[in-house]
């Protein structure tokens, strides 16, 4: 993607944000750097670090920040050599886990992983820097934010997100917990990977959609877009949630690569997707797929 625009951002935050609306955020310390997550690749890290050359921060320390582990937010990661990557815990195993399979689906072979080697479960802190990273699942499992103090600024990652949050995750009430903390935050500036600069209404919005969601309560939309990403979140919920089921079932013996691979096999076999794009779940209504997904668990396990 191409770079659309660099945004100053208080006393040391630079926003790079590019031709589709996602950016990347780099906090400028007094003798290190972070940058909140690489975007998809090596094309949008060539513009980070063309800035850094141009504007003599080459010899400063770079700490980069995975938000969670999802490839829009990683795949950068292999174009800095020597560079500190902080993540959480989970974001390393989450990555680990289900990489190599985001690289067949996207076809992005190309691409090498690096993997966070600095992780923490709850929060890590430069104190010096007045910078604290801080474990919020919610958009996935494995979601962390970087708060900036000194500016008072929040990088958020995927957790917030216009016009209503794409959900990764199935325990939504944890989402919730991690956008009230992230309210009561109080920041002067939350920054998200998707849609640039948002305020505390969406975190509110947010909150009432998840809690809609949880109650199953059906909803209208007037953005014409929602009921697609609406349409989608249904279905990924019930996707993780035989994610859940199959973990549970296997125990140590299973994987997440095998299962997935076979799972789509099967969906494809009896939809005759063979000729289509066939890990999109948009092309199956929400009643297909819970049928399918039915099915396909009561042949695995005889019941």
């Amino acid at each position: 993607m191409k770079l659309e625009k660099i945004t100053h951002i208080g006393s040391r935050g630079i926003m790079f944000t590019y031709e589709y609306g996602d950016s990347v955020y780099l906090i400028n310390c007094f003798n290190k750097l972070v940058l909140c997550d690489t975007s998809e690749g090596i094309e949008e890290m060539e513009y980070v670090k063309t800035y850094l050359k141009e504007n003599n921060l080459e010899k400063k320390a770079l700490f980069i920040f995975n938000s969670h582990s999802d490839y829009d937010h990683v795949w950068g990661n292999e174009f800095f050599e020597n560079e500190n990557i902080i993540a959480s815990d989970e974001c390393l195993y989450r990555m680990k886990e289900r990489g190599e399979l985001d690289l067949e689906i996207f076809s992005n072979q190309n691409t090498k992983l690096k993997y966070p080697n600095i992780t923490f479960s709850n929060k890590l802190k430069f104190i010096d820097e007045e910078i604290e990273f801080i474990y919020a699942p919610g958009h996935t499992i494995c979601s962390a934010i970087c708060f900036d103090k000194l500016d008072n600024v929040l990088y958020v990652g995927d957790l917030l997100e216009k016009p209503i949050p794409v959900l990764s995750y199935i325990d939504l009430s944890c989402y919730i917990k991690t956008l009230e903390l992230i309210k009561n935050l109080n920041v002067k500036y939350l920054i998200t990977t998707h849609s640039e600069i948002v305020d505390n209404d969406l975190i509110n919005q947010h909150i009432q959609y998840l809690n809609d969601v949880i109650m199953g309560k059906y909803l209208t939309f007037t953005n014409e877009f929602m009921p697609i990403r609406h349409a989608y979140n249904l279905k990924n919920l019930l996707l993780l949630e035989y994610d859940e089921l199959f973990k549970a079932k296997l125990k140590a013996n299973f994987n997440y690569k095998t299962y997935k691979e076979d799972l789509w096999e099967f969906i494809c076999c009896k939809q005759n997707l063979y000729n289509k794009q066939v890990w999109d779940i948009r092309e199956l209504s929400y009643e297909d797929l819970q049928y399918l997904l039915k099915e396909y668990y009561g042949r695995k396990f005889n019941c």
